[in-house]
């Protein structure tokens, strides 16, 4: 790393050769990050390394990553992956039965050479850090981040890392707010047992309700394009929502615990700052949600305050357990007063009938344009579900989704933070020759562009 870095990037070099106990005591800044990395590797550590009851001991350098299913079942049915990047095959990598995969020195030196000639292009200390996310996600995302026999082994080293940035970002934000700045006497001793008992950080569920009803409201003509459509949309929508929240908490992905299937989790810092962000998040995509789709589509959006040491061991079930239950709640009670007044009110926009004769033949919303279906030229439906359909069309064979505060030929609308915001289809060409207004980028199912958020979509 040193070969990478400039003067001004000597503490973060620092940190990254003291993050460890032993070497904290050559650091004479109480001050100094390397206190926050050196916790927040250790609370990574505790959260994903699990001891198996094999008897085993010692390390190996040829242990794999292993399939994060062996804990169910014997031991000889146990799986392993292949030591490899996401580049070197296009096919998804599935576990291969244990005793058939090792992982040699070979595979280590491909990685390192894949890894140096991403730094030789661009500084690791350059980077955006969603950049270096992505080149770390796509070299060591079948390391293990552990080699310990007698450990379950199923973490990559990349979530391990990935992990420790969201602890030590959160842990950095809530000290800030507080004023800490003795970091040693914070993490450290009798100081340090106590800090890990404090509620530090909070643990953030969203859930996006509506989906089923949503994707399937579509007239059989044209159907796959149009489940299509809504389907990368709503998955891109939750996207956009979750780098919103941390767009506005000024942090990156390392901090996304996990989306998908309409929900998402995110590892926060216990702030006043923080909980405004939720909050007007909370009140400003409904808003959005009840002008575009009325009470089709919802955004639950929940919050947990939770010390360090609820997220080591069989803690984390019950800080999850309570956020799943204030989320459950937020469903159920949907939407703010403000929001209720709009719904019940019929003469607030979200009710006011702009043309009672024209109904959008899907969605049946009354709209004051219609336009022809692109599948089925004889119905009339309003422009976003026209939308809808003709962006399931581009998005087959176009890898890159932008989101834009401007309005694209063939873009569809999604909500944002005070702005506007619109999502397109396009080619990896024309995004290259400055063609398409963009702010954010999403990727299909390639982990070789790191300035763009990969995301598995099925073809």
């Amino acid at each position: 790393m040193a070969r990478f870095a400039e003067p001004e990037d000597a503490d973060i070099l620092r940190a990254v050769r003291h993050h460890h106990g032993s070497d904290l005591k050559q650091i004479q800044d109480p001050a100094d990050i390397s206190y926050l990395i050196y916790e927040a590797d250790n609370l990574a550590a505790g959260s994903d390394r699990r001891s198996v009851e094999d008897g085993s001991n010692g390390f190996s350098v040829q242990m794999p990553l292993m399939s994060i299913f062996n804990v169910f079942g014997d031991q000889a049915g146990h799986q392993a992956f292949y030591l490899r990047s996401l580049r070197e095959d296009a096919a998804v990598q599935y576990p291969q039965p244990r005793d058939a995969v090792r992982a040699d020195i070979s595979a280590y030196q491909n990685l390192y050479r894949d890894l140096e000639a991403n730094f030789l292009r661009k500084s690791p200390f350059h980077m955006e850090a969603d950049e270096l996310l992505r080149v770390l996600e796509a070299v060591l995302s079948y390391v293990p981040s552990s080699t310990a026999l007698g450990e379950a082994g199923d973490i990559s080293l990349y979530d391990h890392l990935r992990l420790t940035a969201a602890y030590a970002t959160a842990m950095y934000g809530y000290f800030e707010a507080h004023s800490i700045k003795d970091y040693r006497a914070a993490v450290t001793g009798a100081a340090g047992k106590s800090c890990r008992a404090t509620n530090m950080y909070l643990l953030v569920s969203g859930d996006i309700s509506g989906i089923q009803q949503f994707i399937y409201t579509i007239p059989s003509k044209g159907a796959l394009k149009g489940l299509r459509g809504r389907s990368v949309y709503l998955e891109i929508l939750l996207e956009h929502v979750v780098d919103e929240i941390l767009q506005a908490c000024h942090l990156s992905r390392s901090s996304l615990l996990y989306t998908g299937g309409g929900q998402f989790y995110l590892l926060l810092a216990n702030t006043s700052e923080t909980i405004a962000v939720l909050q007007r998040v909370s009140e400003q995509i409904n808003d959005w949600m009840i002008a575009h789709f009325s009470q089709r589509l919802y955004l639950a959006l929940a919050w947990t305050p939770c010390s360090a040491n609820e997220f080591l061991g069989e803690g984390t079930r019950q800080a999850f357990r309570r956020v799943n239950e204030i989320l459950s709640d937020r469903k159920v009670n949907r939407y703010s007063c403000g929001q209720l007044q709009q719904l019940f009110s019929p003469t607030s926009p979200c009710n006011k009938t702009q043309d009672a004769a024209r109904e959008c033949a899907i969605c049946h919303t009354s709209v004051s344009r219609l336009q022809p279906y692109p599948a089925n030229p004889e119905i009339e439906v309003c422009p976003l579900c026209a939308g809808l359909y003709s962006f399931g069309e581009r998005v087959l064979d176009k890898d890159i989704l932008c989101v834009s505060e401007t309005a694209s030929a063939g873009a569809v609308p999604l909500p944002g933070l005070n702005r506007a915001a619109y999502l397109s289809a396009e080619s990896l060409a024309d995004v290259q020759k400055g063609m398409v207004p963009l702010e954010r980028l999403y990727v299909k199912n390639n982990s070789s562009l790191q300035l763009l958020s990969r995301l598995l979509i099925a073809p």
